[in-house]
């Protein structure tokens, strides 16, 4: 028997649809075991419902209940499809109908916003607590920066510092040995032999290249031989003089004897012509031996020169000469080494700037550092000013010889330096110093001489430059307002000045003008 459209096993069978169709979409998973999972729910959901439907309250008879029952065991619609799907193979994915495709897709597409929008959010969490941190920092900073500018502070101030870079000048410069000794040849030729190297410790007169000897050593054998060849020709001349005055002798006892009559007097005469003829030849005997000698002292002294010799004792800084090179030393002295008497003295030639020439006395101590050993300071002492200036692109600058000691032995010949010179008039136990306009600053509308008292500190006040020993009085910066506190000046230089007394501390800011 058929069920109706009214009849209670077609309201039964629309309630299974429903049911299922709901078990579809609260399903977990779509397609295979997923898909089983929810036609189950579907069925249980029908049954429930079958039971608790008041419109199939009243229980079935005859052939209703005979239908039912051919339907659940699989001819019919209703339950008998949820039943069927718990045993069938799970579908595939070209069997999954669109509606449930489309459910898919669409929670898929869910998903993926709701992803997005976490990260989303992430990002903008991040990025208001950055804003939050910067607005902290912020907050500090103009914090601190009110402390050390109070508002309302509209001055120009130092801050009080011991030794601070007013009480140096600062310049720089290269060392060198305190002697220093080229050495040259005199003579020309070609190296034979070279017997030193740089960094070679030296005695004095030791012998440091070879010039070759060979035409030296022939020069030397020629003058020899003339200068023999010469004397020989003076011992004939001194013969023939001795000669020559015997016989003027002789013939001047005959013509005496005589009375003149014999010998005769052309006779005399030839006898004393040949007497100063034997002279002239033995003085003129006597220059040739005088000038061959020179000449062989010349060459001999030329032959000595072929060794290069050390004129100092100490170490060899630079060799610029090889085996078989050619000295030619025509015009100029070449240079073929260069020694250093002692590297553990050594002088820094600083540049100090125009400036600061004025305030740089021999004397004053110093220091300096070099690239090499950075973590250390080398002492040092002017040791000369000089006075002829050095122009290097329109700047002006003087040379300071600052005697280094360098006992260590770690600094170098050439290597730069920072130098710290004090300057002339610098504290050197740590005074403070102002600028002199501080010694004179007033603020508009303050009283004249608030602390100064006397001669000195009306000078003081009426603008001139205040002398060692004076009264003054100096404006301190405190919350923001100006405060006059008295001072005494100490030693005075071209730009700054000592002061000290009772609130003249370490880090105290006084004022120098107004902005």
């Amino acid at each position: 028997m058929r069920a109706t459209p009214n009849s209670p096993e077609t309201r039964a069978q629309k309630q299974s649809d429903s049911d299922v169709n709901a078990g579809e979409n609260n399903a977990g998973s779509v397609g295979g075991d997923g898909d089983v999972s929810g036609d189950a729910k579907g069925a249980d959901t029908v049954s429930a419902a079958g039971a608790n439907d008041p419109t199939i309250g009243d229980a079935p008879t005859g052939d209703d209940t005979a239908g039912e029952h051919a339907d659940a065991s699989g001819g019919g619609d209703g339950l008998s499809t949820a039943d069927g799907e718990e045993n069938s193979p799970a579908p595939q994915d070209d069997e999954v109908p669109p509606e449930r495709r489309k459910r898919e897709h669409r929670q898929q597409i869910r998903d993926e916003e709701r992803a997005r929008g976490n990260k989303t959010m992430t990002v903008i969490l991040i990025l208001v607590l950055l804003i939050i941190l910067l607005l902290i920092f912020y907050g500090l900073y103009r914090r601190t920066h009110r402390a050390e500018t109070p508002v309302g502070a509209n001055y120009e101030f130092v801050v009080l510092a011991a030794n601070d870079a007013a009480n140096f000048i600062t310049a720089t410069g290269n060392l060198k040995p305190l002697t220093e000794v080229t050495v040259g040849s005199e003579i020309s030729g070609i190296i034979k032999s070279v017997s030193v190297d740089s960094n070679d410790n030296v005695r004095k007169g030791q012998e440091l290249a070879l010039i070759d000897p060979t035409r030296f050593e022939q020069e030397v054998a020629s003058s020899r031989a003339q200068l023999e060849s010469a004397k020989t020709r003076l011992d004939a001349a001194q013969a023939t003089v001795r000669e020559t005055t015997l016989i003027l002798e002789k013939r001047s006892r005959e013509y005496a004897t005589s009375g003149g009559r014999t010998p005769a007097q052309s006779v005399m005469e030839e006898v004393n012509k040949n007497k100063i003829t034997a002279a002239a030849e033995l003085r003129r005997a006597e220059e040739d031996v005088k000038r061959l000698t020179a000449l062989l002292d010349i060459q001999e002294v030329n032959l000595a020169k072929t060794v290069i010799r050390a004129p100092i004792d100490g170490v060899v800084l630079k060799r610029a000469v090889e085996p078989g090179q050619t000295v030619a030393a025509s015009f100029n002295v070449p240079d073929m080494f260069v020694l250093a008497a002692d590297m553990r003295k050594m002088k820094l030639v600083a540049n100090v700037s125009e400036a600061d020439i004025s305030r740089v006395e021999v004397g004053a101590p110093a220091s300096f550092t070099v690239d090499a050993w950075p973590e250390m300071n080398f002492d040092a002492k002017v040791l000369k000013v000089e006075s002829a200036g050095t122009v290097t692109n329109n700047l002006v600058t003087y040379a300071a010889e600052l005697e280094v000691n360098n006992d260590q032995l770690k600094l170098r010949d050439g290597m730069s330096a920072v130098s710290r010179i004090r300057a002339a008039g610098g504290s050197s136990t740590g005074a403070l110093r102002v600028p002199l306009d501080a010694l004179t600053f007033r603020p508009k509308g303050a009283a004249r001489n608030t602390a100064a008292s006397g001669t000195a500190g009306a000078e003081a006040e009426l603008g001139k430059k205040p002398a060692e020993g004076d009264a003054v009085t100096v404006w301190v910066l405190r919350d923001g307002r100006a405060v006059p506190v008295p001072a005494r000046v100490g030693k005075v230089g071209t730009r700054r000045a000592e002061i000290s007394g009772e609130g003249i501390t370490d880090g105290v800011r006084v004022i120098v003008r107004e902005r």
